[in-house]
């Protein structure tokens, strides 16, 4: 019956997770028609990007129009007001003559004909003003209704010029829903078969649920004489009482040795599995791994070596040689005797330095392949102290460098003679900076 109810369980539990995928296989397909609706919306929409640039043009072209309208507008308006204080000027004039009888300054008596030559030429500049003012008055309202057509025009272009824009990125949002199509696509697929797969699950269960049929009568028969056990065993519950406490005393204790034994043998595994592994570590793995080091190293010393010499002896080609001892540190040899450093020339110790690096470099390389320097090489002053013939051999060394970057700092002349491109740097003031003659 345990085992029924087992079954029973996982039934519920796999016709739950049935149910979910069908909500996800639902949620999809709707989700899918969705998008598959709004990429279908988006795509029977035309779209250009050189409307875009042909509307702002518009509006740059308004724009400018509009801004040469209002600058006749307000020459136009000044121009008013500037002639409406003339007539005013003018008025006054005619008026103030026209009631003159003396000169103010003289006293004299002012003839008629000299106030009437006055006041007609005042009438004559005031008629003059009046045309012009009613003509720019004209065209001060013509440019005003320009003005509002262009504005309403550039308005119209912008509302275009917005709408195409949020059609650009409607449209640049249809990848991302392709993309979310796809996930859904795969989704869809995935639930559709975990559905087959848990229907044919509980398809099984079912099956194995119909062969515990069988046992129900069984069950309820042993569970008949299990409650007339009960009843004969309430009856020996006092008699019982007194062992099952000993009982459970007894097994208290047992089961605390067993746990206790456990955790001893448990320790005694850890503690020889932690022997084990201190005398492999102490008599075979450190002397495996000081084996394994010296073994690298007196490789590397040798390849390191061999390439040392092999550069040195490209540009040093007398008597000297040089190798490394077990230090890495460089000897040189003249005549099968070592010689120290000092009694060097100043080329020769150049080349010893300059074969040493270009062997570390190569050693380097060939040891780490992911470096991301590999392919460049920076020298500064290589051929401090080099004799003519050193720098004729200093061309080989380049060469077989076989890099795809090399930069030389140097001030040898002839060095501009090995390379593709030169750049000179000059101080001035103290500053350094390129040479651009």
């Amino acid at each position: 019956m345990n085992e029924k109810n087992k079954l029973e369980n996982e039934k519920d539990k796999s016709e739950l997770t049935l149910n979910n995928k069908k909500d996800i296989f639902v949620t999809s397909e709707k989700e899918i028609k969705m998008i598959n609706d709004q990429i279908k919306q988006v795509g029977n929409v035309n779209f250009n990007e050189k409307d875009i640039e042909v509307i702002r043009d518009h509006i740059r072209t308004q724009e400018n129009f509009l801004r040469d309208l209002n600058e006749k507008f307000i020459k136009l308006t000044t121009a008013i007001q500037s002639n409406d204080f003339k007539i005013k000027d003018l008025q006054k004039l005619r008026d103030k003559i026209s009631a003159l009888d003396k000169c103010p300054t003289c006293l004299q008596i002012v003839g008629g004909d000299y106030k009437d030559n006055i006041v007609h030429k005042a009438i004559q500049e005031l008629r003059s003003l009046e045309g012009e003012t009613m003509s720019n008055k004209k065209e001060k309202a013509e440019v005003d209704i320009k003005i509002d057509s262009s504005r309403k025009l550039i308005d119209e272009h912008r509302q275009s010029l917005s709408r195409l824009e949020i059609l650009r990125v409607r449209l640049e949002g249809v990848k991302e829903k392709q993309f979310r199509l796809n996930q859904l696509e795969k989704q869809k697929v995935s639930a559709l078969a975990d559905i087959d797969l848990i229907r044919k699950h509980i398809e099984s269960l079912n099956s194995m649920l119909k062969e515990f049929d069988a046992y129900d009568s069984v069950y309820e028969k042993k569970n008949r004489e299990f409650r007339e056990i009960l009843q004969k065993e309430s009856n020996l519950v006092g008699k019982k009482a007194g062992i099952n406490a000993e009982i459970k005393y007894l097994e208290k204790q047992v089961v605390d040795l067993d746990n206790e034994i456990k955790r001893i043998e448990e320790l005694g595994k850890k503690l020889n599995h932690m022997r084990e592994l201190e005398f492999w570590i102490n008599n075979k793995f450190l002397e495996f791994v000081l084996h394994t080091e010296k073994n690298v190293m007196l490789k590397l010393r040798e390849d390191f070596s061999d390439l040392f010499s092999n550069w040195f002896s490209i540009l040093v080609t007398d008597t000297l040689t040089v190798r490394l001892d077990e230090s890495f540190s460089p000897i040189i040899m003249q005549n099968d005797y070592e010689i120290d450093y000092a009694y060097l020339s100043g080329g020769e110790r150049t080349a010893v330095a300059l074969a040493y690096r270009l062997a570390l470099n190569q050693t380097i390389n060939s040891l780490l392949s992911r470096i991301k320097t590999r392919d460049i090489v920076i020298l500064d002053e290589p051929t401090d102290g080099f004799s003519e013939s050193q720098l004729d051999k200093m061309r080989d060394v380049l060469q077989q460098l076989k890099v795809r970057q090399l930069l030389l700092v140097s001030h040898e002349q002839k060095i501009e003679g090995f390379v593709n491109n030169i750049i000179k740097f000059k101080k001035t003031d103290g500053v350094s900076g390129i040479d651009s003659s």
